[in-house]
């Protein structure tokens, strides 16, 4: 065995980052990383939809608080607010005396349409977007009473975010109790289906979270089907995929910390011996197959984070999520071939239950990439 130690790493971290002094709770790194991938994927997530409002720049009438409007434009903050709402109402004072909503409504969304060359009300040169988009923000900063578009982005992001997380949680463990155990055992032990402590994440499945957050968004969709301006699933599911890419990169990286989904045996090199492996198996070198997938899913974080600034893809429902169906579970069914068997299923056939599990959503993301190009 000695010889294994010169040429091949040894990884045995502890999985405890710190544990809580008088309550004695591990903080795990696992769970730093998972919560660190819902982190920064809400902010991900909420620029991708103010790049999205940024497209649809008019106001609708809940976009204005209108007892605050009526209060600001009797009693301007300061002169250039003062000097900015004359302008714009000039020749139509009589509709903010008579608190005429649909009236202001309309010439405001005059203004965003012809923006300063037909009121001659400049915005700030810094505003390096299109000019309608340039016009919405100024107009936020103007007229306070505005739900911005940063609001607006806060707000989407914070209701779906409770749909992410109850979903992902319930998915994957269902997912995992269904797809990778004897679920019969969880009969006569239902309180272990709510163990999410023991093992880290082995008690959970990536495509059982997929399938739930899928449905979770077409409650989602019920949700936001009044707002201005749309929200579809498909536009939710292209937004989303965005953020899970690098969640996926995060959790990952927590498997290698928790030394679990482990890689079949390797001579290569840069094989990894894992010396107190979850599932209890003999320490040998193997493919660190959670570091492959991590840096998969990073780059293809990077990729489709820049398509999401192109128009393109951002306003053609469909493409973002085509593509990430398609990458993220064509990868899975390759890199399933250096994995161990995780499943009590189909241990003994040519492929494993990750295999089996990705081929429905790869014919969904082809599906959706040629919907995406005849709608």
């Amino acid at each position: 065995m000695d010889h294994y130690f010169l040429s091949w790493m040894v990884w045995d971290p502890p999985k405890e980052i710190v544990t809580i002094p008088g309550i004695q709770w591990p903080i795990l790194w696992y769970s730093v990383l998972f919560f660190l991938g819902f982190f920064f994927g809400f902010y991900i997530l909420k620029s991708i939809f103010c790049r999205y409002f940024l497209n649809y720049p008019f106001l609708a009438h809940d976009d204005v608080d209108w007892r605050r409007f009526f209060e600001q434009s009797s009693t301007p903050k300061n002169g250039e607010q003062k000097k900015f709402l004359t302008r714009l109402f000039k020749g139509n004072e009589e509709c903010l005396i008579r608190q005429n909503q649909e009236k202001i409504l309309s010439l405001m969304n005059h203004y965003i349409r012809e923006g300063e060359e037909r009121f001659s009300i400049p915005f700030p040169k810094s505003y390096i977007l299109p000019k309608q988009s340039a016009a919405r923000l100024f107009l936020e900063k103007m007229v306070h009473a505005i739900r911005s578009i940063d609001k607006k982005g806060t707000y989407v992001v914070d209701k779906l975010t409770i749909y992410i997380v109850i979903a992902t949680l319930l998915g994957a463990r269902l997912g995992h109790l269904f797809f990778y155990e004897q679920f019969s055992y969880y009969l006569y032990h239902p309180i272990e289906i709510i163990n999410f402590w023991t093992g880290g994440i082995r008690g959970l499945s990536s495509h059982g979270a997929a399938f739930a957050i899928l449905l979770a968004l077409l409650v989602a969709t019920w949700r936001f089907k009044k707002f201005s301006p749309p929200i579809r699933w498909l536009t939710m599911l292209d937004f989303l995929c965005v953020p899970a890419a690098f969640c996926g990169f995060c959790i990952r990286l927590g498997n290698f910390f928790n030394q679990e989904i482990l890689g079949t045996s390797t001579q290569l090199f840069w094989g990894i011996i894992f010396a107190h492996p979850a599932d209890g198996s003999v320490p040998e070198p193997r493919h660190p197959v959670q570091l492959y997938e991590a840096l998969f899913y990073l780059l293809f974080f990077l990729f489709l984070f820049s398509l999401s600034y192109r128009s393109s893809f951002l306003l053609k429902r469909g493409k973002l999520i085509s593509l990430f169906l398609i990458g993220v579970f064509s990868f899975r069914l390759c890199i399933e071939f250096v994995k161990m068997p995780q499943s009590i299923y189909f241990s003994h056939s040519n492929f494993l239950m990750g295999q089996y599990l990705s081929i429905p959503l790869i014919l969904l993301g082809i599906f959706l990439w040629f919907y995406s190009k005849r709608s």
